[in-house]
């Protein structure tokens, strides 16, 4: 499983590292065939202030999105790329305020609730592709 965080953006070596990461992260998917892996993939847009999170994203999105990076690297910054397995990981919380416990995910954890219900639904097959045919025949830039 992959989980790496990146911020290299802003060196004049940022191309080899993402191309690095990019052999990783083909290498892990040929191991796993029988099951295909996603990935959560996330960059702060310096040009458009905000975040850019990208559930569910198969090895070819994450490719296109590098290829993005490499292209313009001083549009981005804080690329987060780990695996949805990896944020399915289930730790103990506990609250502050009542001292009560639960599980959660490393999902909810860093990126929120909402972010967690999306993927309980997506992560149905049906549900993922009628999402991905949706976006594809989006013209939102």
């Amino acid at each position: 499983m992959i989980s790496r965080v990146l911020d290299p953006l802003y060196q004049k070596e940022s191309y080899p590292i993402l191309k690095e990461l990019l052999m990783d992260i083909s290498k892990n998917a040929l191991e796993n065939q029988e099951k295909p892996e996603y990935y959560m993939f996330s960059v702060f847009d310096v040009k458009n202030v905000k975040w850019v999170r990208n559930p569910i994203t198969t090895l070819d999105e994450l490719r296109e999105w590098l290829r993005e990076l490499s292209k313009n690297p001083s549009k981005y910054r804080g690329v987060q790329i780990t695996t949805e397995d990896i944020l399915s990981t289930k730790i103990k919380w506990v609250d502050d305020k009542s001292d009560a416990e639960e599980l959660i995910t490393l999902r909810q954890l860093h990126y929120g609730d909402r972010y967690e219900d999306s993927y309980q639904y997506f992560k149905e097959p049906e549900n993922l592709k009628r999402y991905k045919e949706a976006v594809n025949n989006c013209n939102v830039e």
